[in-house]
């Protein structure tokens, strides 16, 4: 693991994070996470990356335990958030937030955004009613809006607008932790730095720690202090970001910054086209999930089913071609293994 992970000063620990869900009708379940660990420490952007499909929402959602993990360990300040009950958890609720998606389908549109904002302060009984009415007035104002927008319903607003909602929301219960969830796929190119920007300010003035979840990679370097990469339900790669981004190290990772479009049309960078499609979650491929899309997949990556192992105290990849990996052998004959 990176040696980020054992760092004392992590807000949140996730050790082997697991989550199936069953297939209806039968015994087989969909491993949307199959052994998920890092660290966020405190006051930075970890970003998660992957492509669709890939788990990255979910880890999120069982972070914060808006579903409930199959099983593993999910540690907030060294508390078990997995063990804790519904009381417990109602109070963690005041330190760990979410900003959705779709700021659209997350707003209630019978309700004043006022009331949509203050709704976590009535919930957890925060200020009377002065209060909480100039408490949102002041968190409209920090995200660029109008005070006198809480008199306003949601189909008033544009996307961007709408997500500064969101954020503001999000901030109202003062929270050490947000979980940014794809927060501006949904927003035109030029919002998208907007919302982007601000969310950096929050967190400077704030003192935010920010799960960044996103499949755009060019936002996602912009904001990260670190990055990893995701796969198929399991994290192949993580590290400081200048060091992902310039350095990458997996396969998987090289294909997918590849694909970032360069806005000089004089330059030219080396396309990876992978081949195949994407395996499904209910039945993944033995050894290296990825093997199968692999570029430089050997006999091996069929056996061994690589860890997250440091290759520099920055940086952790899962791939066994990868130089200054080292893992045991396996001892599964080829002739057993899964497509």
């Amino acid at each position: 693991m990176d040696s980020r992970s054992q760092n004392h000063n992590a807000l949140v620990k996730v050790r082997d994070l697991v989550k199936h869900f069953p297939v209806e009708g039968t015994d087989d379940v969909w491993r949307a996470l199959d052994g998920v660990t890092f660290d966020i420490v405190r006051g930075e952007t970890l970003g998660l990356v992957g492509e669709s499909g890939c788990g990255k929402s979910t880890t999120g959602r069982c972070v914060l335990r808006l579903i409930e993990p199959t099983r593993g360990d999910v540690q907030f300040e060294g508390r078990d958030v997995i063990a804790m009950g519904k009381r417990e958890l109602r109070e963690l609720r005041r330190e760990m937030q979410i900003i959705f998606q779709d700021p659209n389908a997350s707003i209630n549109p019978r309700m004043k955004i006022g009331d949509i904002i203050a709704e976590p302060l009535v919930i957890h009984r925060i200020g009377n009613t002065k209060e909480q009415h100039d408490r949102v007035a002041w968190l409209l104002g920090k995200v660029g809006l109008d005070p006198d927008y809480m008199k306003r319903y949601s189909h008033e607003f544009s996307g961007g607008q709408l997500q500064r909602i969101g954020v503001a929301r999000a901030l109202a219960l003062n929270p050490k932790l947000i979980v940014a969830d794809e927060p501006v796929s949904a927003l035109d190119v030029s919002v998208q730095a907007q919302v982007v920007n601000l969310l950096q300010d929050l967190q400077k003035e704030f003192g935010l720690t920010y799960l960044f979840i996103s499949h755009g990679l060019a936002v996602v370097e912009h904001i990260s202090t670190r990055v990893a990469v995701m796969y198929l339900g399991r994290i192949v790669e993580i590290a400081d970001a200048k060091e992902l981004y310039f350095n990458p190290l997996h396969p998987y990772t090289l294909a997918l910054l590849s694909a970032i479009p360069i806005p000089d049309p004089r330059e030219k960078r080396d396309r990876i086209i992978l081949k195949g499609d994407v395996p499904t979650s209910r039945h993944p491929p033995s050894g290296c999930r990825f093997r199968t899309r692999c570029p430089i997949a050997i006999d091996e990556c069929a056996r061994i089913d690589p860890e997250l192992r440091e290759i520099s105290p920055t940086h952790s990849v899962a791939c066994i071609r990868v130089d200054g990996y080292a893992s045991a052998p396996s001892s599964e004959p080829v002739s057993e293994v899964r497509p």
